[in-house]
């Protein structure tokens, strides 16, 4: 048995906190967390993805996300392209607006394609009073399929299997 430390970025001083984590076909980790600049109290926390080797602790690459989002799934792609689910926080009007993202995000972290979230909302009371923003989709399921297509299994009633093919 191997213990991999996870959540840490090399050469970053400040807090940080591990959303999701993957592990690519090929054995390497992928990794999505949030990570402030330095550890000056009210430094602004900084989204990133990051690519490991398989020892968990050698940075291949990380990339910057330039949307504030709080992601609880992933899946590494084939292509160096990810898939990702999570909210997305909106600031408007001093008010922050939650809304579900789904979608494939290429290897430096930028949406390249984002699912129609028309399944995503929540549609009664109880959902949004619990908070929830997506249930389909947090209380689903996301894997990628040998085709190169990810399979969604979303919690909804009756169950339904959103496919995602490489091509869209």
């Amino acid at each position: 048995m191997t213990s991999i430390p996870i959540g840490t970025l090399p050469q970053v001083k400040g807090a940080e906190y591990l959303f999701t984590f993957a592990v690519g076909g090929d054995g390497s980790l992928y990794e999505i967390l949030r990570s402030q600049h330095d550890d000056t109290e009210g430094s602004p926390a900084k989204l990133y993805y990051a690519h490991f080797a398989k020892d968990g602790t050698t940075l291949i690459t990380k990339a910057m996300f330039d949307i504030d989002y709080v992601p609880y799934a992933l899946i590494p792609l084939p292509t160096g392209e990810f898939f990702a689910a999570g909210v997305l926080m909106k600031h408007e009007d001093k008010k922050l607006q939650r809304e579900p993202l789904a979608g494939i995000f290429s290897a430096n972290a930028k949406l390249k394609r984002a699912l129609p979230n028309e399944e995503l909302i929540p549609t009664s009371q109880a959902e949004r009073d619990q908070g929830l923003v997506d249930p389909a989709m947090q209380g689903g399921v996301a894997r990628l399929g040998g085709d190169g297509s990810i399979y969604i299994l979303l919690d909804t009633k009756p169950a339904k299997l959103r496919v995602v093919t490489p091509k869209g």
